[in-house]
């Protein structure tokens, strides 16, 4: 499923090499019509296989499958994310800009971040986004049940984790290759990893005692008792899409 980030839909040996194959079986308006959430989707799944098929010391290659042609903007993830697009079997070569993977997930996730304390009317500050993780917590959606109502949720509530400590003290997504969590991407707090996206996972898990407001919190806290000054990043930039209708429109967990 195109939004399971977890697993990989199919794994094959060729001469020596494993490929790791996630396919996408929508069309591209649909793709289009989902552009931030896709491409977070997209290379959250590339990297999870490539992360697997390293920790297992294979030579490899990670595949995303469609039966048609996808928007640049996707095979622009995929290749970010270092993957290989294929229509079918056969491997579409990406010609187009290339994009650093950190900085492409910056930008969706915080745009998708924003958008989620817009339509919840947050101020980006810890209390706020207690209300938030309230009202996507009383939503129960279930990994078993309805795995793209859960997988939504879960990227939404963490993008909106990120915008808040983002503006607190700073900091941005990026890819993470050690095995803390199910997903390789953090967001980094003047060098605090800060596994939003787990927390959110532990949330829906054991409920309110895994807190991302308390989370976020803990990670200012440090901050301010150690005395990191904050470091330059660059902003993001690049205009946001058409908004789409969602829920309401060193380590920290799993």
């Amino acid at each position: 499923m195109y939004n399971d980030l977890d697993s990989t839909d199919i794994v094959a040996s060729k001469g020596g090499l494993m490929l790791y194959v996630q396919t996408d079986h929508r069309t591209s308006p649909e793709i289009e019509a989902d552009r931030d959430m896709s491409t977070v989707y997209a290379m959250v799944r590339v990297l999870n296989a490539a992360r697997m098929a390293r920790g297992r010391g294979e030579r490899f290659k990670v595949h995303y499958s469609n039966e048609n042609q996808v928007p640049d903007f996707l095979h622009q993830a995929i290749d970010a994310a270092g993957g290989v697009f294929t229509v079918g079997l056969k491997e579409k070569t990406y010609r187009g800009p290339r994009a650093d993977p950190n900085a492409l997930l910056d930008e969706v996730l915080g745009r998708i971040g924003t958008a989620v304390a817009r339509r919840t009317g947050a101020d980006f500050s810890p209390a706020s986004l207690g209300v938030v993780e309230d009202r996507y917590a009383a939503l129960r959606p279930s990994p078993d049940a309805d795995r793209e109502a859960y997988w939504r949720a879960v990227v939404e509530l963490g993008a909106c984790g990120g915008e808040v400590l983002r503006r607190l003290r700073g900091g941005g997504w990026t890819v993470f290759e050690e095995p803390i969590s199910s997903l390789p991407v953090v967001f980094d707090c003047r060098g605090k990893i800060v596994n939003l996206l787990g927390k959110a996972i532990k949330l829906y898990a054991n409920g309110k005692q895994d807190s991302l407001a308390g989370m976020v919190q803990a990670v200012c806290r440090m901050i301010d008792e150690e005395g990191i000054p904050p470091a330059p990043r660059p902003a993001r930039a690049g205009p946001a899409p058409p908004p789409r209708q969602g829920f309401f429109g060193r380590l920290f967990g799993k």
